[in-house]
């Protein structure tokens, strides 16, 4: 993998650990936490980039597990 490609990456993994809330800190995304499980969280996300998958995939991994809570902007539907 080449320094851009790498540079790519990181950059998908922040923007997705952006939108994506720490189970710990609640108010903060898993880029910006300090937490240990954040950081594992983080980790996760890496994986699944670097293992090919898709952004949406990805989130959709993360909703799966803990539900739209998990984002920071969930969609908007009915009253919500």
């Amino acid at each position: 993998m080449s320094a851009a490609d790498s540079a790519i990456m990181e950059a998908r993994v922040k923007g997705l650990a952006s939108k994506l809330r720490c189970p710990v800190c609640q108010g903060l995304s898993l880029q910006d936490s300090p937490s240990e499980l954040s950081q594992d969280m983080k980790a996760l996300v890496r994986e699944q980039v670097m293992s090919g998958k898709s952004d949406e995939e990805v989130t959709q991994y993360f909703v799966g597990k803990y539900g739209e809570w998990i984002l920071l902007q969930p969609k908007t539907d009915g009253f919500n």
